[in-house]
Order: structure tokens, then sequence, then C-alpha cells
């Protein structure tokens, strides 16, 4: 949820241990591995919502 905090217009620079926290946890591999995953699905829609247009 934190990876959605910029586009949400959250800023997380006042609380500098949730941002800690950020970055030790997308630092696990399983975080890792479903980030890329989230991201190769949200381009794969990208791609179809542009052929639709």
């Amino acid at each position: 949820m934190l990876n959605w905090a910029p586009c949400a217009g959250v800023d997380l620079k006042p609380l500098p241990a949730v941002q800690a926290f950020h970055r030790r946890i997308n630092q696990r591999d399983a975080v890792v591995r479903a980030t890329q995953e989230e991201f190769a699905l949200y381009q794969q829609r990208q791609r179809q919502r542009a052929a639709w247009e």
C-alpha cells in the first residue's frame, strides 16, 4: 500500500519510521517478486487499453 502513497498524494517525508519500514519491506524477495508481477499485469492492462482506442 505504501507504494501507492505518492499517487494518492500522501507525503511520507514527515514519517521517517514509515519510510524506513517501506525501504526494508521492499528489500524482501517476496515483495520484489510481487511488485514485479503486479507491474507486469499493469503494463499488460495498459497495452490492452491502448489497443482498444
